[in-house]
């Protein structure tokens, strides 16, 4: 769930103020139900049925250098009426999260702890992982998350799409290239549902890449219930912009994947007083292929390796003859 953890690195200063110096418990519990979308161009991205296109996850994560392995493996109930325990018991594993240690988390989807890709039939989806409210069991403590949202009306995946404009390379097959001795700049569409977030509802918008890249990203999330906003200058409410900063800064040949996540926080659950704050998300994805073109050297190489190869071949055609 690398894709929330800026978004919700926002919660990290009160949370660890909270802890103290006492054992590590976590500092946020999030349970969420997903769709995915694939962009191949400038186009308005779309959802694939070769993966699966609806996901659910649910996870104890922290953001700190806190070590959470040695936590007693968290517990999650599911809402009254899913099925998922009995349709995908293996994924279910008697509620019990497992450890990811890639991700240094807790998490649902037995054996790796990625969750559980459901397919591609929303009603099917919704059947395996009804609305309602999931209790998640954690050191002791008990977190009630309502994906029904209470009394808002937000209960839903949001309705924008998020979509990605990129400039200073180019589209092909279904990947952007970038040449690496150029700038290139990412922009997101706006997330209307960011600008109408209230006291009692929360929007985010959460952005990743597969390497280690410096970009400056901006106008990042919004949390409930205060409000708050992280953001600098140059975007709008519901908007990020992610710009390399000069050029050669990333790898030639280099092939990554692209995210964008727009979120609806629907519950929240801060009862226990323990720093810990509990979180029901409904979120749209989207997700691209970007390769960096390999420098004139590269391609030199390339060109003389095929060149030996050919050689090669021709003298073994010759002792043949």
């Amino acid at each position: 769930m690398k894709n929330l953890r800026s978004f919700l690195c926002l919660l990290c200063v009160a949370t660890s103020l909270a802890h103290g110096d006492s054992a590590p418990i976590g500092d946020v519990v999030v349970i969420s139900k997903q769709q995915r979308f694939t962009q191949i161009d400038d186009g308005t991205p779309y959802q694939n049925d070769d993966f699966d296109r609806y996901r659910f996850e649910a996870s104890v994560q922290t953001f700190g250098s806190a070590d959470l392995s040695g936590l007693t493996a968290p517990t999650i109930t599911l809402a009254s009426g899913s099925t998922a325990a009995t349709a995908a018991p293996t994924i279910y594993n008697n509620g019990t999260l497992v450890y990811n240690a890639g991700d240094g988390q807790w998490s649902y989807g037995a054996p790796n702890g990625t969750g559980h890709n459901a397919g591609t039939n929303p009603t099917n989806f919704n059947t395996l992982y009804a609305n309602g409210v999931y209790t998640v069991t954690s050191e002791g403590y008990t977190y009630n998350l309502d994906l029904n949202g209470g009394s808002n009306n937000w209960a839903y995946f949001p309705t924008t799409i998020p979509q990605f404009t990129l400039t200073g390379g180019y589209w092909d097959n279904g990947t952007y290239y970038v040449d690496p001795a150029n700038a290139f700049s990412i922009i997101s569409n706006v997330f209307a549902d960011y600008a109408n977030a209230s006291d009692n509802i929360g929007a985010f918008v959460g952005f990743w890449a597969s390497g280690d890249l410096e970009f400056d990203v901006l106008n990042f999330s919004r949390l409930a219930p205060t409000g708050e906003t992280a953001e600098a200058a140059g975007g709008t409410n519901g908007t990020i912009v992610g710009e390399q900063a000069g050029p050669k800064e990333i790898t030639p040949g280099l092939q990554l994947r692209f995210g964008l996540e727009y979120g609806r926080m629907v519950s929240i659950d801060s009862s226990n007083n323990n720093g810990v704050t509990a979180l029901a998300l409904w979120s749209s994805q989207t997700e691209l292929n970007l390769v960096v073109i390999p420098e004139p050297s590269t391609y030199a190489l390339l060109a003389l390796g095929l060149g030996v190869v050919g050689l090669a071949v021709r003298r073994r055609s010759h002792t043949a003859a």
